[in-house]
């Protein structure tokens, strides 16, 4: 019926959206439609439905209305993140503000009656979530005696076949179940995650389908708890006298089963919890005790380089290899992790893996594009509007930056406080607060330079350029360091130590000291270096050769070595699990212990 275009409205300076009705039509129903839909979204005032400002007619005759400028995605968009299906509370949390809205619609005579996730919006404001229900194009005033004859005179059915119900099929008493009978059908396929009617065409739809409420023993729906089975089903038998007296006794009846199912979910979770501290626990300890011991055993050696024999007196058993996951095809790196849960980075894709069932991880297509995982499974990205955090284990959003400056480069630390950007010959610092970003330095650098390369920290920037490694504290912003360096890549950084490490071409890796501002070890190992990373809380630094990896602490102190033929690890994380690294040659997923 209409278009929508993104507007600005010239004296309030504020973003709107604009639905124009399509002219040409020779069926003057649509555009009675398309009025009577303004009427009714104007009439309806209420937080969880979208907010008409005007209504006029264009000087071409063309009726147009403006509305709330929203950002955010549908519902649907959210429930393709979830092929296996949503948490439960996360259900809870995106259901009651639905019902909340259609109960309004309905106590002032509004059936929506083209309920579908497409239709469901999930604003992004001030960090928050809002749920708005949109797209009133096809809902019915039930205090309109014209709505059947003028509207419906061709015979059309209206709404869409994945939610439609019975009675629009027939064209007749079609009321607030209509929406219940829809409502039910996303419902279930929020927590499946699947379309209920998946793969059925129309006819099937028509003559089979809506005769008969939703069969939970299909394998869809195996997963929907029984709480909320009796529910969904009563809510999508056929004749609507069946269904619940209304939408706010379906409501309820849904609410109450979502809390029951939570619970004992909860109390599954909090048992598994409770010995997944204990282990935890047990293995921060053995971590922690671990980086003691490589304290100990490892102040930065001004050497580097160690015969055969010299080698074969280092601890051998330094870490053990404990488990060996699948990873998912053409791994790149693991960013982040959430408990037993690592997200790990693929092509075009991020991959959910649970360490305890390995064998099926989750998949989430990503278009956007990846700065860096952040803490507690959170992953920071950045499209053309916003920087983002995103915890694609539990589903919540959070903007840390609207409209980020472009660049080639654009590095942000985990405490996303900071942004680096690099545009051109510009190198450009930001101090991020409150959704914005303010400048605090402006530094020049050469503009196409093959060799550069820049990592930012909580306390630290560093960056390669013109055949010089240069580093800077960031509060307050001042040089630490810059000193000749035939190349830097990767670089490594640790605050808690004002320590930084680089490798280069000839072999060698650089363990500098921002502090005195000089190189306090210079390690010499053959072989192409596939990252650098320190230990968290430690000046222990982890140099992945392949086939090999090196640990090297403070001067003084015996290095450590592990070694296995064809191990080509690529990316490095601590957990409380142990040491878990990326094998690019052979695809898995090594966690190790360490000192065991």
């Amino acid at each position: 019926m209409g278009i929508v275009f993104q507007a600005l409205h010239k004296t309030l300076n504020k973003k709107v959206a604009i639905k124009i009705f399509i002219p040409g039509s020779d069926d003057s129903s649509f555009e009675k439609r398309f009025l009577r839909e303004a009427q009714i979204l104007a009439g309806l005032n209420h937080p969880n439905i979208i907010e008409v400002y005007d209504f006029d007619i264009s000087a071409w005759g063309t009726p147009y209305y403006v509305m709330e400028y929203l950002e955010g995605k549908t519902l649907g968009e959210l429930i393709n993140k979830y092929p296996k299906g949503m948490p439960l509370h996360l259900v809870n949390n995106l259901v009651e503000p639905v019902l909340q809205g259609l109960s309004h619609a309905h106590k002032n005579g509004i059936v929506h009656r083209d309920l579908k996730p497409e239709n469901i919006f999930i604003e992004e404001s001030d960090g928050k979530q809002v749920l708005k229900i949109l797209d009133f194009g096809i809902a019915k005033n039930l205090g309109d005696s014209d709505d059947s004859p003028s509207l419906t005179a061709t015979k059309t059915v209206l709404g869409t076949p994945y939610y439609i119900a019975p009675e629009q099929i027939l064209n007749k008493n079609v009321g607030p179940h209509t929406d219940q009978y829809a409502l039910a059908l996303i419902i279930a396929e929020m927590i499946s995650g699947e379309v209920i009617r998946s793969g059925k065409n129309i006819g099937e739809i028509l003559y089979s389908e809506v005769h008969k409420p939703i069969q939970l023993e299909d394998s869809i729906l195996k997963k929907i708890p029984k709480e909320l089975g009796q529910p969904l089903v009563k809510a999508t038998t056929p004749k609507p006298a069946e269904r619940f007296p209304g939408i706010d006794s379906f409501g309820a009846a849904i609410l109450n089963g979502l809390s029951a199912s939570t619970s004992t979910a909860g109390d599954v979770r909090l048992e598994k919890r409770k010995k997944r501290m204990l282990w935890t626990a047990l293995a921060s300890v053995l971590v922690l005790l671990s980086l003691i011991v490589i304290y100990i055993l490892v102040p930065f050696s001004g050497e580097t380089r160690q015969s055969q024999s010299e080698r074969q007196t280092i601890q051998k058993d330094y870490i053990t290899l404990k488990q060996s996951i699948p990873g998912p095809p053409g791994a790149v790196s693991i960013l982040t992790y959430q408990d037993n849960t690592l997200v790990v980075q693929g092509p075009g894709s991020i991959y959910l893996i649970d360490i305890d069932k390995p064998v099926s991880p989750i998949e989430i297509p990503l278009e956007e594009k990846i700065l860096r995982g952040l803490p507690r499974g959170n992953i920071a990205f950045i499209d053309s509007y916003t920087i983002t955090s995103r915890n694609f284990i539990d589903g919540t959003d959070s903007i840390l930056v609207r409209k980020p400056p472009a660049g080639e480069i654009v590095k942000i630390p985990g405490s996303g406080k900071y942004l680096a950007v690099k545009k051109g010959t510009a190198l450009k610092l930001y101090r991020i607060d409150n959704k914005k970003h303010r400048e605090i330095q402006s530094l020049t650098v050469p503009g196409k330079e093959p060799g550069f390369a820049m990592e930012i920290s909580d306390r630290y920037l560093v960056f390669a350029s013109g055949g010089r490694i240069r580093a800077y504290r960031l509060d307050p912003f001042k040089e630490t360091l810059n000193l000749p360096a035939a190349a830097a890549a990767p670089i490594a950084i640790q605050d808690n130590g004002d320590l930084m490490a680089t490798g280069s071409g000839d072999n060698n890796i650089y363990i500098y000291d921002l502090q005195k501002a000089a190189v306090v070890q210079t390690v010499s190992e053959p072989g192409k270096i596939l990252t650098l990373e320190f230990l968290p809380g430690t000046p222990v630094l982890i140099i992945a050769k392949e086939g090999k990896l090196l640990f090297r602490g403070p001067p003084g102190k015996t290095p450590g070595l592990y070694e296995a033929a064809g191990l080509t690890i690529v990316d490095i994380a601590l957990a409380t699990q142990g040491l878990i690294a990326l094998d690019k040659k052979t695809g898995y997923i090594n966690i190790y212990s360490l000192m065991e």
